[in-house]
């Protein structure tokens, strides 16, 4: 499959590029940047702004991308613009979204109004209905979605991604909690309520592989799947998933009191991925403890 990867440089399109390649894909990257990864130095690129693509369009009908997978998220515009670039050669379209366009993240984070939203998510659950934070209908990812899902040109499929951890993570989900083991002198205390936090995860090279696998779809319509492991980790199951992979002997625990501040700990979330496995075969080919151990041995 000749693939085309919008973002191919950032942290998750390097991954995609490597797992693509893996695979015997033949890979065109699109970015903003000048400079290339040391991952694939050989794989051609294309510069320039994703709302300006079509400028790129007869290098882009060259190469014929049978698929494209957009990792630049949020704007609206640029999603429309990828769209009616690609329209007449590819076969389809992936957007890299997240679970943050539920309403149980608006819940958690205050900035929607109403109950606690049932877990685990699925891809029925209820959306957020206002932009999260400062963000807007032409910058968020919840109404990039509905600009690729409300278009009729090209079939597109949508994934929502978890916390997405592993090597290179700038997030440090792993490595901050290396780094709260190694600094604590053998005793670990979390807030109650954050402790008992329950979120979703999914390492690089897994979410890699259901992005890709989601661009060798030839079915016809559109889709939207929920990836991830499938089920939900609280903050103190990974402290001790981390701390048995670092053989770290301390303890960990929770406190009697809850934290305070905007965020509504008792939202959880985390979501089941049963409709991509069910739809397309997918399963994890690294599972959760051991995507732990190679994010720490990466240093």
């Amino acid at each position: 499959m000749n693939l085309l990867v919008i973002g191919g440089t950032g942290w998750l399109g390097a991954n995609i590029v490597r797992r693509a390649l893996d695979m015997d894909h033949e890979v065109l990257v699109f970015h903003r940047g000048e400079s290339h990864t040391d991952q694939d130095p050989d794989v051609p690129h294309l510069h320039g702004d994703t709302i300006s693509i079509a400028d790129h369009s007869e290098e882009l009908a060259e190469f014929a991308p049978e698929a494209v997978i957009d990792t630049t998220q949020f704007r609206t515009d640029t999603t429309k613009s990828v769209i009616a670039t690609i329209r007449n050669f590819s076969k389809r379209y992936v957007l890299v979204s997240s679970k943050d366009v539920y309403r149980g993240y608006g819940v958690l984070h205050g900035t929607e109004p109403g109950p606690i939203q049932e877990m685990p998510i699925t891809e029925e659950s209820e959306l957020r209905t206002m932009p999260s934070f400062d963000q807007t209908e032409s910058e968020d990812n919840i109404f990039a979605e509905r600009a690729a899902l409300e278009q009729t040109d090209i079939p597109s499929t949508i994934v929502r991604a978890p916390g997405i951890f592993g090597p290179g993570d700038r997030q440090r989900r792993i490595g901050n909690v290396v780094d709260a083991l190694n600094e604590s002198n053998g005793h670990i205390v979390r807030a109650r309520n954050r402790a008992n936090f329950r979120w979703g995860y999914g390492y690089v090279d897994n979410v890699s592989d259901a992005l890709i696998l989601c661009a060798t779809d030839r079915r016809p319509g559109n889709f939207v799947y929920n990836v991830g492991y499938p089920t939900g980790t609280s903050l103190l199951e990974l402290f001790h998933m981390v701390a048995k992979a670092l053989d770290w002997k301390g303890t960990i625990e929770a406190s009697d009191e809850d934290e305070t501040g905007g965020i509504n700990y008792s939202q959880h979330l985390y979501s089941e991925s049963p409709l991509i496995r069910k739809e397309l075969g997918y399963s994890e080919r690294v599972p959760f403890e051991e995507a732990i151990r190679l994010t720490i041995g990466s240093g």
